[in-house]
């Protein structure tokens, strides 16, 4: 017999108004035209249905599941009611209408041993019905198909008909073949492979072992503790409940651990990994990833590619290794290593640990007393609120305590030392350092290098020590010391107070400078047998009469002004 009527959802659902013209049994029984008035009911129903799971986007994931099934059930009964009890039809009277045109007419066709006709589509078209005990009812009142073989028929029929295998109570072993294979295990320990093909694998209940293998697949472990791969192409995987082990292989793949502690591995692809709740370990592999730990305390690895990871809640520890990558710690006292690239770290709320490595980093200790070592290049590090600890290592860096009570350290190059706010200690290590200390009462120690100090507001402790080093106290009772080397003492009119140098020697070259800007009026210089020697400098200086400095041995010559403050 022809088939003249045709579906028109744009759904693998128009292959059911294909099977029931191909049943033998059908077309052997009934009318054509009773053949054509019930496929016209199912296609409208067909269409419904195909409405329902695109307004609520069941299908995204590419399963219908039994929450689905009530969703499918409530939007029907909500908007198009009457209309589907129409096209069901009914067969009181011996009269037929709707799709009871082709119930029970004798159609042979099966599906898993399901009549198809009358049992899997009569079940899809139940819906609507109400549902008790979950099943839907007849419009009689008694029970019909179960909720969880109408997710099973729907997405079988949503996926375009391919081939569909489930599994029992027992211990299965299920394999696909070269189609698209939709694998639906049951609540045994099972075992499933897709082979070729974009398969969609759902594990059930149990320890399940699922495998895709070739193909785009999708696969979920559901409860126990299931280990599933992704084999080739760009795969789904999702571990549900329980403690799962997940392995995306090539492609590019989205792995989500779900409840439990998971062990989770992107290999190569730009993949995605989302760990959840639970103690998780996730490992990206090569390929440009993004990583989040979620909730636990989790262990993030990035591998080769520019990464992006983030910890999430928990004391985590992040690894970026190759790549330039971003990582975040989030809540909880983490554990952060860049590896090699330029790499972001931010360590977040938490007392954290971050290592910058090779390359030119930047770290960001944000709150809490963070320790951060900026490693090999040229690095930015900022330990933001809290009493933290910096040290730059090697290279050229730019170095923040930020709010809080610092230790810094400028370590090998020519670095810049600042420690903000809070009364912090800087030390600029091996090369030409400039140190500011910023707000409070800070300890700026030179080290070796012809380096540059400012004590900022407060009263400060400044060593400048080996090296022709600059020093200004800035405002406060500061006390300079400049160490070795021809050292250069600046004083500026911007700032007050009673500064003290306590070793200057003029032997190796140190001085005195008074900026440009600043009226000086120095009458007497005395020594410590109180002898004067008198001088004033009113070519390029306002005389405001007399005052009187106490320096030992000092000549005029050892107090110059000078433009080039610091």
């Amino acid at each position: 017999m022809a088939n003249p009527t045709t579906g028109t959802t744009g759904t693998g659902l128009d292959t059911i108004i294909d099977e029931i013209w191909a049943d033998p049994g059908l077309t052997s029984s009934v009318s054509q035209a009773d053949i054509i008035g019930g496929t016209n009911a199912a296609n409208r129903m067909n269409g419904i249905i195909a409405e329902a799971i695109a307004a609520q986007n069941l299908f995204d994931d590419g399963l219908i599941s039994i929450y689905d099934v009530y969703k499918i059930n409530a939007f029907i009964r909500a908007t198009y009611y009457g209309a589907w009890k129409y096209q069901h039809g009914d067969d009181e009277g011996n009269i037929e209408t709707g799709y009871h045109l082709v119930q029970n007419d004798g159609g042979s066709s099966t599906l898993e041993n399901d009549d198809l006709v009358d049992t899997v589509f009569d079940g899809i078209y139940h819906l609507g019905f109400r549902i008790e005990g979950g099943r839907v009812l007849n419009e009689d009142g008694n029970a019909n198909a179960t909720l969880g073989d109408l997710a099973h028929w729907l997405t079988y029929y949503m996926s375009g008909g391919n081939s569909v295998y489930f599994g029992t109570s027992k211990a299965d072993a299920v394999y696909g073949d070269v189609l698209d294979d939709l694998l639906l295990l049951g609540s045994g320990n099972d075992q499933g492979s897709g082979e070729d093909g974009n398969d969609t694998m759902k594990g059930g209940l149990g320890d399940d072992r699922l495998w895709g293998d070739d193909g785009h697949d999708r696969i979920w472990g559901q409860d126990g503790s299931d280990v599933l791969g992704g084999g080739t192409g760009h795969d789904r995987l999702d571990g549900g409940a329980g403690d799962d082990d997940l392995w995306g292989g090539d492609g590019n793949d989205t792995l989500r651990g779900g409840r439990g502690a998971d062990e989770l591995g992107g290999d190569d692809g730009n993949d995605r990994l989302f760990g959840a709740s639970g103690n998780d370990k996730l490992w990206a592999g090569a390929g440009d990833d993004y990583v989040m730990g979620d909730s636990g305390d989790d262990e993030l690895g990035g591998g080769d590619g520019h990464d992006e990871m983030i910890g999430g809640s928990g004391n985590d520890v992040l690894v970026g290794e190759a790549g330039n990558d971003t990582l975040r710690g989030g809540s909880g006292s983490d554990k952060i290593w860049a590896g090699l690239g330029d790499d972001r770290l931010e360590g977040g709320i938490g007392h954290d640990e971050l290592g910058g490595d090779d390359g030119n980093d930047r770290l960001y200790g944000d709150d809490g007393n963070d320790k951060l070592w900026a490693g090999d290049g040229n690095d930015y590090a900022n330990g933001g609120a809290g009493a933290d600890v910096i040290d730059g290592w090697t290279g050229h860096d730019d170095l923040h305590g930020g709010a809080g009570n610092d230790t810094v350290n400028g370590g090998a190059g020519n670095d810049k030392v600042y420690g903000d706010s809070g009364a912090d200690t800087l030390y600029g290590g091996a090369g030409d350092d400039r140190l500011s200390g910023g707000a409070h009462g800070d300890a700026l120690y030179g080290q070796d290098g012809n380096d540059k100090l400012y004590g900022g507001s407060g009263d400060d402790d400044l060593d400048g020590g080996a090296g022709d080093d600059t020093l200004e106290g800035g405002i406060g009772d500061d006390a300079l010391y400049g160490g070795d080397g021809g050292d250069r003492f600046l004083f500026d009119a911007r700032v007050f107070g009673n500064d003290s140098i306590s070793d200057f020697d003029r032997s190796e070259g140190d001085r005195i400078v008074v900026a440009s800007n600043v009226d000086v009026a120095i009458s007497q210089l005395q020594n410590g047998a109180y002898s004067l020697l008198t001088f004033t400098d009113a070519t390029t200086h306002e005389l405001l009469g007399t005052a009187t400095a106490f320096w030992a041995g000092l000549t005029q010559a050892d107090i110059v002004t000078d433009d080039g403050l610091f």
